[in-house]
């Protein structure tokens, strides 16, 4: 559970709008760390990165409209594809990151860590511990994009900036035409910013 002790206070990264994300934007940080202690609970987490703390209050205020709507976009759009090996996974993942955290604003400098839980399901990016977790069955290329864009755009949850974030990682990674997924997003009603 976050600590809702810091308030919805500007933190740096985010102006306070939160009408369906019509004005969600973020502005890079002055300086991010390269990650977060992995020893570290919770709570030291929150006092140690104050302003990831209010960007993560700032996002879940702003809730997450379009959750089901990107669900059904991402499957009209992308095959979930074969499962792959951990270390492959974790291959990919600091591939991926060295391509496009560069063009973004992450919380954290350094990918994220993987980890593969056999009793979870789904998969999660949880950002203030900078770890995507995953269960068995989604050690998969396009599970692991869909997290990777909320790595790269931790001021929303599945809002506009995701959206394009992963229309980029569809085109550059998946060969899905541009054109497809923004004609898919207009008829799942999904908003695509531009970054």
């Amino acid at each position: 559970m976050l600590g809702m002790s810091a308030g919805t206070r500007g933190c740096g990264w985010c102006v306070p709008r939160w009408s369906l994300y019509s004005g969600l934007k973020a502005e890079p940080l002055p300086h991010r760390p390269v990650r977060p202690d992995p020893d570290a609970t919770t709570e030291q987490l929150e006092q140690s990165y104050p302003d990831i703390l209010a960007l993560l209050i700032a996002r879940e205020a702003a809730s997450d409209p379009l959750r089901q709507a990107t669900y059904a976009w991402e499957e009209s759009c992308l095959h979930q594809g074969p499962l792959i090996s951990v270390i492959e996974a974790q291959s990919w993942l600091w591939s991926m990151w060295a391509k496009y955290s560069k063009r973004h604003r992450p919380a954290f400098t350094a990918p994220p860590q993987l980890i593969v839980e056999p009793n979870r399901r789904g998969a999660v990016m949880k950002t203030l511990q900078h770890r995507i977790v995953l269960a068995e069955g989604c050690v998969r290329r396009p599970w692991i994009a869909h997290e990777i864009g909320h790595a790269l755009n931790p001021h929303e949850h599945h809002g506009p900036d995701w959206a394009e974030t992963m229309i980029t990682i569809w085109a550059e990674e998946f060969d899905i035409p541009r054109s497809r997924s923004l004609a898919l997003a207009r008829q799942h009603g999904v908003s695509v910013g531009a970054l």
